[in-house]
């Protein structure tokens, strides 16, 4: 019996599903690890930032949805190119493709959040009211452009159905600008809600100590951006030969 249904030992023998399994095994201690430090920030050092921190524990829990379904996905195929793919498998190949993406963007959105009440979190700190107002547009940005991100990938063929069905009668939208317009607007409000209470913390009246670990906790979090930013440039890939590994790893 192989790892990959319906599929002979040559293809199997082409298939890259041992990187993936490796590398989503390495991430899931990965994220209990970050929930784990940020928790001790906000709800032992910083007490107001358990509506963060709620944000943070959503999108770990999106994530690990995220990486399960990516391992289950090697089962059916992921890890071959396109027109390797078992054609017994490729319905629910597709169907759980679907599911995959919607949970990566809620992951985003929920992590994002989590960034952007951290910064308004800072604000009960000081006076300055012009930061509160910017970092509310930002989490309204956020949520606006995560939304529409949804809505695409949620929508982007007709019936919706084809999406999961691929022989079924319809059509979808080109696969090109859809991917790399939703992964920038991600990636550009990622990078917002990183950098921007940055300013305002070096602003606050902390220590030195705490004004380091304050930073130090923020600029962690531009590991996902270039994590994003790999991702965009595997896009191309994916795209000229159906093989979404490197997009998922």
């Amino acid at each position: 019996m192989t790892w990959v249904r319906n599929a002979s030992p040559e293809v199997v023998g082409q298939s890259r599903y041992l990187m993936v399994i490796s590398v989503c095994a390495v991430s899931i201690p990965l994220l209990i690890l970050i929930l784990i430090v940020r928790g001790y920030h906000y709800l032992r050092i910083n007490k107001n930032g358990r509506l963060s921190y709620h944000n943070l524990c959503l999108s770990t829990a999106f994530a690990v949805v995220y990486i399960v379904l990516a391992i289950i996905e090697t089962r059916l195929g992921l890890g071959l190119p396109l027109n390797l793919l078992p054609k017994a498998n490729l319905e629910r190949y597709a169907l759980l493709n679907f599911v995959r993406r919607l949970a990566y963007i809620l992951a985003k959105v929920t992590y994002n959040l989590g960034l952007g009440f951290a910064a308004l979190e800072y604000c009960k700190r000081t006076t300055i009211s012009t930061h509160r107002r910017s970092f509310q547009l930002a989490i309204s940005s956020i949520v606006l452009a995560h939304l529409v991100s949804f809505l695409l990938f949620l929508l982007y063929c007709r019936p919706v159905e084809k999406a999961w069905m691929p022989e079924a009668d319809g059509r979808c939208l080109a696969t090109r600008p859809l991917f790399y317009g939703t992964s920038i607007a991600m990636l550009v409000t990622n990078l917002v809600a990183i950098l921007l209470p940055i300013p305002l913390v070096c602003k606050l009246r902390l220590t030195r100590a705490e004004r380091v670990r304050s930073i130090a906790l923020i600029l962690l979090g531009l590991l996902t951006p270039v994590c994003s930013l790999a991702r965009i440039c595997q896009i191309k890939t994916m795209i000229k030969h159906g093989d979404s590994t490197m997009l998922v790893v």
